[in-house]
């Protein structure tokens, strides 16, 4: 199972898209996803946290295994 963050910025001027994506925001989804699983009850599955970077409206950064 895949859970994506996706982070935008118009321009790279204050700094790449995947740099938003720091460790209290990484805890977040870790948060995020361990209550998806427990709700749903899912278990012994594999787990990959990636994260899709866009800046301005053409560049896309795909980042498998983020954190």
């Amino acid at each position: 199972m895949i859970f994506v963050e996706v982070k935008a910025r118009s321009s790279n001027e204050f700094g790449y898209p995947s740099e938003f994506v720091n460790t209290k925001k990484q805890n977040n989804i870790k948060r995020c996803a361990e209550y998806f699983l427990i709700k749903n009850n899912i278990d012994d599955i594999y787990l990959r946290f990636d994260v899709i970077a866009v800046s301005g409206s053409k560049d896309i950064e795909w980042i498998e295994n983020a954190f």
